[in-house]
């Protein structure tokens, strides 16, 4: 009989005579079996616990760690985790040896410099914990594991992961790793392996080439292989890549401001890239958007779906080639630092619409790394790197591979063509490419040009120094000569480079930018000749016409030579009479109506008593304006102020900063006729809740009023705004006061749910108070005191108050930043300024009358897909080719050209003459109009005159003035540009005017054609600054940031300069706009809606104050240093 476990337990525990002590309540044998179930349940899970728990120990300890490390900063001053690392690494490794007799094998094959482990994750990876302690402590290296995005979001676990050097693993901080020599861990299969693992311990790579198994295999390719930089010498470009390139630089990248750009996904093959993925960069706006985090999230969901993700490189698109900028090599060179067989894919849209795909793949060199490496861009450096504008960049050989199955798709849709599709590809008219390539080309040598200048000037600097040092050690030589003659001590050596400082050498870098640029521009001309000549001699035959065609291309040439007479005889005077006519009152309309006609030109004759006419009626607005300017001079201003208790310290503003608010416009030229007060509270104050300080001259008597108003009451969330509104409008206003002003002062809206605001607080009165007055009324009572109104926007909750207020007050209502208090007298100040300008058409806002066109405004932009696309034509005037032709009245030529377009049904906002459209425009080269293969899709904005015009056929000539304007300032600008470059005080920042153009647009249903003018759309919110009006006003120079204050005084030298030019002809002002960085990283002064004043009191429309105005700006202006460089001189008397 065998002696077992269980017969040895029955005699122990009746040695222990437990069955007395328990009784019969113990089954031994069912205990014995319950030990035996959970005894290897116990150990196994035992384990994991204790490692779980070793973990949150090390944790702990590092974290005290960190909380004293202050202490340990002497002994270990390089790194603060170092002693801490080895203390946890020594536990573990002991942990290692005493749990399971741990021990590693081939520890001297780990090279010495970078290293890529690769080890089995399985569901603990402890066998990795042992690997790292050991190495750690006796080779004196640490391992950076790779670990999954959840670890970083484990509570407690951050210092474990600081102190051991574990990374998120992106590819290029994995590669930046390996670069400087550190080892890397990664486990491919990650927690995948510990879900699915077995015990064979096989590494789970699930059919794809990750990030560790291609950099192996490529660093093994390359282990015997010679060490070059340049790895990649052919790029093949997947065609489904190419086509997502196009889409995504013609929808964001075609226009001359914006630049698409995107991020190129692939794999490296022997010295192949192949491009199989690409995703564009979103353009957003939000200053928290961060961009490299959305990129790691890209490659992470193409990672999910088995695609290519591997980051190779970027694209990006240009205009006219004009890609290379310091900017562009910047981020090239962090591109190849990081990702070593990365590229660049440069696409140009404009040439690719004229039938020349332009997609080219380009690499840094490796003198252009080298140089960029050691950050010293000096012409010795590029000497030493033997460094050229040549070879700065080289171009890669680009191929586009396809699908077996997409050639055959190609070849079927090729047959699909039309015969006559791609006869565009032959049109002659590429005059414009030309002359835009010819001025980019000028432009470059214009820069160029001022840092060749700049380089000239240190060097003469340099030779001075050299000569004045020399001067001084002669001095010093001789003086120790005396000395020693006199038996005197010579004296001590001095460091002469201490006395002449070295001058800082200006960086090569810029112009050899510039060369490398002006070079392409030269390519890309003889290239574009070479074609153009080309489609001469294909068309040639074409222009052979048959015998039975010379009669009918006779006549035409004869038709057109006629009209080409007609167009020649009509001078600038002729221009600005008509249009004069056409913006003109009654008396001229009826002159003209009874005019008589020209039977070749079916138009009427200009005679001497017409023009007579329309220089009368100029003299006498000259008179009228002069009478305005002096009247607008008068100021009347009424603060009309919410007097809850929110507003307390906004009332003390007001009665703190009036008395520098009366001597700033004081200073400035006005006077005031009257201030006045009218707070407001709300219903729920009682019935009389306002307090009324009718106008008065005496301030004193203003701040003391100001000074008894308490601010408290108010209930709900909005006020009577209305109420208070309606006691401003009905003060007895000054009646000399040629500008009167409301200036609103508010933090809530009135009552009216949806109306006012949005309803997410409460509102007493839903619906409006009873007592409230009309809006019509309202402004109908304001637009017959001709009182103009301004808010100082204090917060956003009164945004929708001000938008229904615009649709009553006929024009756009200005709001002036009040969050803050000391920010009141910048906006009182500045709302008086603009309102004393002349405006352009009417001397104040007007409300639509039963001549204007109906409307309703819709500020969102339409559904194109549903709109439909309108025939057009589009009419630009040429620049003037000289100064001399601006002076001397000849007409401006003009150029038609045929588009289609899109407007929207109703305007997006409304000024006090215009209404301005959404809209785009598609131009198309191809003979067939309908075809979309070739078309320019340009963004714009269209705007149209309200009033109905009295003469249908003089529509046009309504906008011809503006047209006119605009075109004279853009070549004053060019010569501005040109001049002030050349000096020493070149601001570095390129004034240009938006061109405005004429789009003239004819349905079939119309009795007469449809004119707007049309311009370029920004898209964003750009920050429009107004500079200068048609009078004296300046902007706030203080208001400015130093950015701001440089292009205030650009714009105030441009003025000066246009009138210097000009020899007195004619003065450039009312200059606003908005600034942004062109394609070549260059910074741009947009201007817009100029006025002109000139001599030729008929030419430049209504805001051409001729002398008056002239007088006026030179009356205030002071010469900036800008106008000194220019050698600009104030004009006598």
């Amino acid at each position: 009989m065998s002696y077992n476990a269980l017969d040895h337990l029955a005699d122990l525990t009746q040695y222990l005579n437990l069955t007395k002590l328990f009784g019969s309540s113990i089954d031994i044998y069912y205990s014995n079996w319950l030990s035996w179930l959970f005894t290897p349940l116990i150990a196994v899970s035992l384990l994991p616990g204790i490692i779980i728990i070793m973990l949150y120990i090390t944790s702990s300890l590092l974290y005290i760690y960190k909380l004293h490390r202050y202490r340990l900063l002497d002994a270990y001053d390089k790194d603060i985790w170092d002693a801490g690392r080895k203390v946890v690494s020594a536990i573990w490794d002991a942990l290692g040896w005493i749990w399971h007799g741990y021990e590693i094998i081939g520890i001297e094959n780990i090279p010495p410099g970078g290293a890529l482990l690769v080890y089995y994750h399985g569901a603990v990876p402890i066998d990795f914990y042992y690997i790292c302690s050991h190495i750690l402590l006796y080779e004196g290296r640490l391992i950076n594991p790779v670990g999954d995005r959840f670890l970083f979001k484990i509570p407690g676990w951050s210092s474990l992961l600081e102190a051991f050097g574990v990374i998120p693993g992106t590819v290029q901080s994995c590669a930046a790793l390996l670069r400087k020599g550190n080892l890397l861990a990664i486990a491919p299969g990650g927690v995948y392996e510990a879900q699915l693992g077995d015990h064979n311990y096989e590494l789970l790579w699930r059919q794809r080439l990750g990030f560790a198994k291609k950099k192996m295999a490529n660093r093994n390719r390359r282990a015997n292989a010679p060490d070059v930089d340049n790895t990649i010498d052919l790029v093949q470009v997947d065609g489904l890549v190419v086509a997502k390139i196009i889409k995504h630089c013609h929808e964001e990248g075609s226009s001359a401001v914006d630049v698409a750009q995107g991020v190129l996904l692939g794999l490296v093959a022997d010295t192949r890239l192949e491009v199989t993925n690409c995703f564009p960069f979103p353009k957003n706006l939000d200053e928290n958007f961060d961009e490299e985090d959305y990129q790691m999230e890209m490659m992470r969901h193409l990672r999910k779906v088995n695609v290519d993700h591997l980051h190779v490189g970027w694209y990006q698109s240009t205009q006219q080639g004009a890609f290379l900028s310091t900017q562009f090599l910047e981020s090239q060179f962090t591109y190849q630092t990081s990702i070593e067989e990365s590229v660049v894919l440069i696409y140009d849209p404009l040439k690719t619409k004229r039938g020349f795909l332009h997609l080219k793949a380009y690499r840094l060199t490796p003198q252009a790394v080298a140089l960029y490496k050691d950050n010293d861009f000096g012409a010795d450096a590029i000497k030493t790197h033997h460094l050229s504008f040549e070879s700065l960049y080289q171009e890669i050989r680009l191929v586009i591979h396809n699908s077996h199955l997409v050639n055959a798709l190609l070849c079927e849709l090729s047959e699909m063509v039309p015969s006559y599709e791609g006869s565009q590809y032959l049109d002659l008219g590429t005059a414009s490419v030309l002359e835009k390539h010819l001025r980019s080309l000028t432009d470059n040598v214009d820069e160029l040009l001022q840092d060749t200048n700049k380089f000239n000037i240190y060097q003469r600097q340099v030779v001075k120094q050299q000569q004045e040092k020399q001067k001084y050690v002669q001095k010093r030589n001789l003086e120790n000569t005396a000395r020693q003659a006199r038996g005197e001590a010579p004296l001590p050596d001095e460091d002469i480079t201490k006395v002449f400082k070295p001058i800082p050498v200006p960086p090569r870098l810029e112009p050899m930018v510039l060369s490398a640029q002006i070079a392409a521009h030269c390519q890309q001309v003889s290239l574009f000749c070479s074609q153009a000549l080309g489609k001469l001699f294909l068309s040639e035959a074409l222009q052979q016409p048959q015998p039975s065609q010379q009669t009918v291309l006779k006549a035409m040439e004869t038709r057109m030579e006629r009209k080409y007479k007609q167009e020649k005889m009509k001078s600038g005077l002729e221009s600005s009479i008509l249009s004069a006519i056409a913006d003109g009152d009654e008396e001229l309309v009826s002159a003209y109506s009874r005019m008589s006609l020209d039977p070749v030109a079916r138009a009427g004759r200009i005679d001497e008593k017409i023009v007579n006419s329309v220089c009368s009626k100029a003299n006498m607005n000259m008179e009228r304006i002069a009478r305005l300017i002096s009247q607008a001079r008068h100021i009347g201003i009424c603060f009309l102020l919410d007097t809850t208790g929110s507003m307390c310290s906004y009332i003390n503003g007001v009665k703190e900063q009036i008395v520098e608010i009366v001597a700033r416009l004081e200073a400035s030229g006005c006077g005031i006729e009257g201030l006045a007060f009218v707070g407001y509270k709300d219903w729920c104050d009682g019935i009389n809740h306002f307090e009324i300080l009718p106008f008065t001259k005496s301030i004193s008597e203003f701040k003391s009023f100001v000074a008894t108003i308490c601010a408290k009451g108010g209930g709900d969330f909005p006020e009577d705004v209305l109420g208070g509104l309606s006691r401003a409008i009905s003060l007895n206003w000054p009646l000399n006061s040629g500008t009167r002003i409301i200036f609103h002062l508010g933090d809530a809206p009135p009552h009216g749910k949806t109306i006012f605001h949005d309803g997410r607080h409460r509102d007493d009165y839903e619906n409006g108070h009873p007592h409230d007055p009309p809006l019509e009324e309202l402004f109908r009572d304001m637009h017959r005191k001709k009182l103009m109104y301004y808010f100082g926007r204090i917060n956003g909750d009164c945004d929708r108050m001000i938008a229904t207020f615009e649709r009553y007050y006929g024009g756009k209502i200005e709001t002036l930043d009040s969050a803050e208090v000391c920010n009141i007298l910048r906006s009182v100040t500045e709302s008086v300024m603009r309102s004393v300008s002349v405006t352009q058409r009417s001397d104040f806002p007007t409300t639509v009358d039963k001549e204007s066109l109906p409307f309703s405004i819709e500020k969102k932009e339409p559904n194109w897909a549903q709109l439909l696309r309108l025939d057009g034509t589009i009419l630009t005037l040429e620049l003037p080719t000289s100064v001399e032709e601006i002076t001397s009245f000849a007409k401006l030529q003009d150029k038609i050209k045929k588009c289609r377009l899109q407007i929207a049904p109703n305007p997006f906002a409304k000024g006090s003459v215009r209404l301005a459209y959404f809209g785009k425009i598609y131009y198309s080269s191809s003979k067939d109009s309908n075809s979309s293969a070739s078309e320019i899709v340009d963004d714009a904005v269209f705007k149209e005159i309200i009033s109905l015009p009295k003469v249908a056929d003089l529509d046009r000539w309504r906008y011809m003035t503006d047209l006119e304007a605009q075109t004279v300032a853009a070549k004053l600008a060019i010569e501005f540009n040109s001049r002030l470059f050349r000096t020493q005080q070149n601001p570095n920042i390129k004034t240009k005017f938006l061109m405005t153009k004429l789009v003239r647009v004819f349905k079939k249903e119309d009795v007469a054609p449809r004119y707007l003018a049309y311009e370029q759309r920004f898209r964003g919110n750009p920050n429009m600054v107004k500079y200068t009006n048609n009078v004296d006003f300046v902007h706030d120079a203080e208001s400015l940031d130093e950015n701001g204050r440089k292009k205030l005084e650009i714009a105030l030298a441009f003025s000066h300069f246009s009138h210097d030019i000009t020899d007195g002809y004619l003065l450039v002002c009312d200059l606003q706009g908005v600034s942004y960085v062109d394609a070549k990283g260059k910074e741009i002064l947009l201007l817009t809606d100029p006025a002109i004043h000139c001599s030729k009191h008929i030419r430049f429309g209504k805001t051409n104050l001729s002398s008056i105005g002239i007088n006026k700006f030179f009356k205030k202006h002071v010469c900036n240093k800008y106008c000194l460089a220019l050698g600009l001189k104030m004009p006598s008397g």
